[in-house]
């Protein structure tokens, strides 16, 4: 029985001298990342904060560890010391998600995607739906922004599919100041229309009404100012819409200029519409829409009306 007990605790004294001491350090020859090849070893040493050739001790290799697995990218994290090498394991967290500027007046893309990385070795243009890294580009999108003198609070939040109810992106959006889109210049509209072109823009550049927004403000000025022109007759007019220089504070607003380059090109006029036999929609009432005594309307909107009448009666 003595012979057991002293076995017992020789085994126990074994043990407790194979795990380290917490206040011990130890200089690893190498740190080693296994489970996710999605990262880099040199990514994943920059994101823990690790300096090579610098002594650890149990619980900073513990702190570490912690501190990815904080990060969110991460399902689950273990390491290991075994006396030379200092080795993770890692387990990736398979939700995550892309990026959505909602009303940040910066361009999403490959630029963009490399100034975050170069912060955030671990951002490879997808964060977890809450906190982590998606806190951690909330917040180097809103130094982004400092670094071009506007001031602005920027959220993140989830975003869901409209069809399917689920996450499928973080938004990060700015909630002060106002972010409004504005008209730096115009080239190439014709003195007849200058004035109607004006009252447009003025409406889609009215932040309470039309606020930035990062994906679309571009394609609402082309939309809008094109459609003017093909209701007007021209049927090849062009129109390219372009950033013109850098947004600004203006009046306690962030304004984002863009400059607008219009090619008129011909007007049109239709000479008559014609449908074939049995169409459900007489041809009396496409000459009535179309004729100039149905009003003040401009002959593309009459002809948009013929469209939407014949898509009805065949609907």
């Amino acid at each position: 029985m003595r012979r057991a007990i002293f076995l017992f605790l020789a085994a126990l004294a074994v043990l407790v001298a194979v795990r380290p001491a917490a206040s011990q350090k130890f200089i690893p020859k190498a740190i080693k990342f296994q489970g996710d090849p999605e990262y880099s070893n040199d990514e994943l040493i920059a994101a823990a904060g690790i300096k090579k050739g610098v002594a650890l001790s149990f619980d900073e290799m513990k702190a570490l560890t912690q501190s990815l697995l904080d990060t969110g990218v991460f399902s689950t994290l273990a390491f290991k010391f075994d006396g030379q090498d200092l080795i993770f394991t890692l387990a990736p967290n398979r939700d995550l998600f892309p990026i959505k500027l909602e009303n940040l007046p910066l361009t999403p893309g490959k630029d963009l995607d490399a100034k975050l990385h170069e912060q955030l070795p671990l951002y490879h243009g997808k964060v977890p739906a809450n906190g982590g890294l998606a806190e951690s580009v909330r917040a180097a999108l809103e130094n982004l922004l400092s670094g071009e003198g506007l001031q602005a609070t920027v959220i993140a939040a989830p975003a869901a599919n409209l069809a399917t109810q689920k996450v499928d992106a973080v938004s990060y959006s700015i909630t002060a100041p106002p972010v409004q889109t504005a008209v730096a210049r115009v080239d190439g509209v014709s003195s007849p229309y200058q004035a109607k072109v004006q009252a447009i823009l003025a409406g889609l550049t009215d932040a309470s009404k039309f606020p930035f927004d990062t994906a679309h403000s571009a394609d609402n000025l082309d939309r809008a100012v094109t459609q003017f022109y093909n209701d007007e007759g021209f049927a090849a007019a062009k129109v390219e819409i372009e950033r013109a220089g850098n947004p600004a504070m203006a009046s306690g607003v962030i304004q984002v200029p863009f400059s607008i380059q219009v090619q008129e090109g011909r007007a049109y006029k239709v000479g008559s519409i014609q449908l074939p036999y049995g169409a459900p929609v007489s041809q009396a009432e496409i000459d009535k829409t179309l004729s100039a005594s149905s009003g003040s309307r401009p002959e593309g909107v009459r002809i948009r009306s013929i469209w939407l009448l014949i898509s009805q009666r065949y609907k």
